[in-house]
């Protein structure tokens, strides 16, 4: 069997290096160059630039098929058993030739159903 160093070996090894650790804090503290305590971040995550470019969107007269009505009221016809092209079809009929355009599902089925 092998023979274990003794106890104190351990505690030297840790004093070795709390003392080097200790030394080389020291020799940067007094090197001149301090950290900032407030700014300890090592790593950029992001940046906020100066002038940001802003794109807007247009929105056209006829821009009604990214709208959340249209779609719910092409499913409503959907789900009342109209073919999903058939549904498309008559909502964007519907959408193009009315003024003003139906604020609600009810209203759309209204129009939609009397033809």
């Amino acid at each position: 069997m092998n023979q274990q160093p003794p106890e104190y070996v351990g505690s030297i090894f840790a004093a070795l290096f709390c003392v080097g650790i200790a030394y080389y804090a020291i020799k940067e503290f007094l090197s001149g160059k301090h950290i900032d305590l407030h700014n300890l971040d090592m790593i950029t995550l992001g940046y906020v630039e100066e002038n940001p470019i802003i794109i807007q969107q247009v929105e056209t007269k006829n821009n009604f098929e990214s709208q959340q009505l249209y779609l719910d009221c092409i499913d409503a016809l959907h789900a009342l058993g109209m073919k999903k092209s058939e549904a498309k079809k008559k909502a964007k009929l519907i959408f193009k030739t009315y003024n003003p355009q139906p604020e609600s599902v009810q209203a759309f089925l209204m129009l939609a159903l009397k033809n």
